[in-house]
């Protein structure tokens, strides 16, 4: 199993970080009620990460079918091609001159 709860601390100090600095940012204080649903929101964003977490490595654990993956292996090929051929990697990631 992974080192999981080795990464819980550093996570949990994190969330009550940047939930803090959403509670007491001035672009959020609007009235005392807006500030539980800004709290609110952010936290349901976590939690939702985590969920989306745990189906990709308790439930789709086959790196070779997952989308999400395979998504990752391309973009390791791309940041590689940035140090082996930088003119290719930014005809990849601009577009330009795409058709040849």
């Amino acid at each position: 199993m992974e080192p999981v709860f080795s990464n819980i601390l550093p996570a949990l100090a994190w969330l009550f970080f940047l939930a803090g600095l959403v509670y007491f940012f001035p672009l959020f204080h609007r009235e005392k009620k807006y500030n539980a649903i800004f709290i609110g929101l952010f936290l349901l964003k976590i939690l939702i990460g985590v969920v989306v977490w745990w189906i990709y490595t308790y439930y789709y654990t086959e790196k070779s079918t997952s989308d999400i993956y395979r998504f990752f292996s391309d973009a390791l090929v791309a940041y590689d091609l940035l140090n082996a051929r930088p003119d290719l990697y930014y005809k990849l990631v601009t577009g330009i001159d795409g058709q040849t």
